[in-house]
């Protein structure tokens, strides 16, 4: 398991394997950070395009905020 990780939700009890981008994804989340620099992220340490890229941490994210595991914040100005 070198290059992956459990996550275990304290809520549930449920325990979720991370794959090397999931684990470079939950890294990055950390500190708050937004969806781009997350994305630069991935795509600095993965060859995958932009459009790949978003679509995926996007579904990553969605998948966890489901589960509870982390909290998304909208926080556009106007």
């Amino acid at each position: 398991m070198q290059d992956e990780a459990v996550v275990l939700s304290m809520a549930t009890g449920k325990y979720y394997g991370l794959n090397p981008v999931g684990v470079s994804i939950w890294k990055s989340i950390q500190a708050p950070a937004a969806l781009d620099e997350i994305e630069s992220v991935v795509m600095s340490e993965y060859e995958i395009d932009q459009e790949t890229c978003h679509r995926e941490v996007l579904t990553f994210l969605k998948q966890m905020a489901d589960e509870k595991l982390i909290e998304i914040l909208d926080e556009k100005t106007s």
